[in-house]
């Protein structure tokens, strides 16, 4: 977790806290205080594995050095969007990436939810669901009036979260044609 408190902040709240309890017959577990803040330079390395690890379970493959390079703009500025690290209690448990972009459909800015990254130690308790409304706050708070995402047909666990958290399949496929370097 990044503890230099002299980095520049962005113009939207940088630490969104959620208080979440939660107990079940079998286990209890509890959130204390999950937050968002913001990422910045200093948090690369940390946060480059973290991706890393998010990329191996999407089966995503994207050198380091081109990884590194796409992460520096979304660290230094928050014009094409930014990264958050998802904190519980002391401990950077996640990762957020939200970039913009804008269209007519929407009036205005959207926000695209790119990753959202839970660290396997920290999951089943509930910190994909406790952290929408804070995702949600932050691409609000960057003027965006729709969030979109996008999450493998085989992934049904984030299918269940995102669903529950409102989100819809829109009649259009998403279609994508790679431009290179």
């Amino acid at each position: 977790m990044r503890t230099d408190e002299s980095e520049p902040r962005a113009s939207c709240p940088t630490s969104l806290r959620s208080h979440v309890t939660s107990r079940r017959a079998e286990r209890s577990y509890a959130v204390n205080v999950l937050g968002l803040q913001r990422a910045s330079a200093s948090d690369t390395e940390a946060l480059i594995l973290m991706i890393e690890a998010s990329h191996a379970l999407e089966r995503i493959s994207v050198p380091a050095v081109q990884l590194e390079r796409a992460l520096s703009p979304l660290l230094l500025s928050d014009a094409l969007g930014g990264v958050w690290l998802l904190v519980d209690g002391d401990a950077t448990v996640g990762y957020v990436v939200l970039t913009w972009s804008y269209d007519l459909e929407w009036a205005g800015r959207e926000a695209f939810l790119t990753d959202l990254f839970i660290d396997a130690g920290a999951r089943g308790r509930r910190l994909g669901t406790a952290a929408m409304p804070l995702i949600e706050a932050v691409a609000r708070a960057h003027g965006a009036r729709a969030l979109h995402l996008m999450v493998r047909h085989d992934n049904n666990v984030a299918q269940r979260l995102y669903a529950n958290a409102g989100f819809t399949v829109p009649p259009r496929l998403f279609m994508t044609k790679p431009l290179g370097d």
